[in-house]
């Protein structure tokens, strides 16, 4: 038994996974969750198994913060299998901080049986560490279903944010469909790009790096992402996905699970756009509207934006903005690549995405905004394979050098920039991490 096992059994103990006395805390109800989380994901299915496995603790401290105890014969014995899978002890880790905070919207059958889920998906994130935080998001969309849907939407759920690219669910339509595959690649240049984050998700790039032998430079590259994200900085989310089909990453190497984003998307174009959810979806992705009844509106960015659509970016080079999602949505099966991930940041003006039609060729270009200028992104042709000419790349760079500062000067900046006020005085004011 390693000595970090030990160390981690004793901070366990101390909060109570190993002592069954009842103490007086002001502690949050999912500190013991949490302690359970941590003491799973510094742990392996060997440090587990010597000496035996004791899933009663583990299963008290994971799932009975709620305040009814969940922690039942079914749930432990369905926990302790899924730990059990071979060659998915991180999916099971992933998948029990999941059922944890939806323990206060099922009742333990139900529970237990959302561990099936673990034989559906080959693919595993970063488990949730914040339970109540999910679990509020988790009850906020699923508890007005009765509880036979409930459990049915969050399986549903747990399997579709495991299958290909997460963020394409939230278009209400299958995006993915109709794009051409490309060319597979040879293992050394798959590995370059995805160091430089800058390969793009297919199904054959899935399949090659499920079988990507172990080594340090994709722990770096992963490492640099989640830096990244932790920044607030701009990430390519097909690193992501692919690094979730990796069978030999520890469950905290990997990014964060995507449940959590779904989650908030759901609730953000419910809340900006009045938007009812249906009586009875079968599956969490029926949950979102069709991208054709809404997609139409222009995101907000400003004049000097605009006008750039329609113009010459350098000979037979021309520039089209993409203007609204249901553009975007079009952009991303053509091109195959991730730009459907940016949407969020599009609607709040902080990203603009070009499309630069050279003859039979189009190339998507992009710029990002930090502290009102804006700054060259992505240049890239379909499937992220580069083969954009330098000049076009050149003439992109200077044109975006000369695009003024951002100002609210048409109606819809005005709007997202009043909207935005209000937002931030809500963060400030209620802003907390449990």
């Amino acid at each position: 038994m390693s000595e970090n096992f030990e160390a981690i059994r004793g901070a366990l103990s101390m909060i109570g996974v190993a002592n069954k006395t009842a103490t007086a805390s002001n502690v949050v109800p999912t500190a013991k969750t949490r302690g359970a989380l941590d003491y799973l994901v510094s742990s392996t299915l060997d440090d587990l198994m010597n000496p035996a496995l004791d899933v009663r603790e583990i299963s008290e401290s994971l799932f009975n913060w709620s305040g009814s105890p969940k922690a039942t014969k079914s749930v432990m014995k369905a926990f302790g299998d899924a730990l059990q899978v071979p060659g998915k002890y991180s999916h099971a880790v992933e998948l029990a901080a999941y059922v944890a905070a939806l323990a206060p919207l099922l009742e333990p059958d139900r529970l237990a049986r959302l561990f099936g889920a673990i034989n559906e998906v080959s693919t595993a994130f970063a488990p949730a560490r914040y339970t109540l935080q999910l679990a509020n998001k988790l009850e906020w969309i699923l508890k007005p279903y009765p509880e036979e849907r409930r459990e049915k939407l969050a399986y549903s759920l747990w399997v579709e944010a495991h299958t290909g690219r997460w963020w394409d669910l939230t278009a209400g339509v299958d995006v993915a469909a109709g794009g051409e595959a490309p060319e597979p690649l040879p293992e050394d240049e798959l590995l370059t790009l995805f160091e430089s984050m800058k390969l793009p998700w297919t199904p054959e790039t899935a399949e090659q790096f499920a079988r990507i032998p172990e080594t340090d430079a994709i722990r770096d590259t992963l490492a640099a992402y989640n830096n990244a994200l932790l920044r607030d900085k701009m990430v390519d989310p097909d690193t992501a996905v692919l690094a979730s089909h990796i069978p030999w990453l520890k469950p905290m190497e990997r990014p964060e699970s995507p449940v959590g984003g779904l989650l908030e998307t759901m609730r953000d174009i419910h809340n900006e756009l009045q938007y009812e959810l249906p009586k009875k979806p079968q599956t969490f992705s029926s949950l979102f509207p069709d991208i054709k009844l809404y997609g139409g509106t222009q995101f907000p960015f400003p004049n000097s934006v605009l006008l750039a659509s329609g113009r010459l970016l350098v000979d037979n080079v021309s520039m089209e903005v993409v203007k609204d999602a249901t553009q975007l949505a079009d952009n991303r099966t053509y091109m195959g690549n991730c730009t459907w991930s940016y949407k969020g940041r599009m609607e709040k003006g902080e990203y603009v995405l070009f499309r630069l039609h050279n003859g039979g060729e189009i190339y998507n270009a992009s710029m990002t905004l930090y502290k009102n200028r804006w700054a060259v992104g992505e240049v890239n042709a379909r499937f992220n394979r580069g083969n954009v000419p330098n000049k076009v790349r050149d003439a992109f760079a200077r044109f975006v050098a000369a695009v003024p500062e951002v100002k609210a000067d048409n109606e819809l900046t005005k709007n997202r920039e009043n909207y935005q006020k209000i937002q931030d005085f809500k963060n400030r004011k209620y802003r907390y991490k449990i």
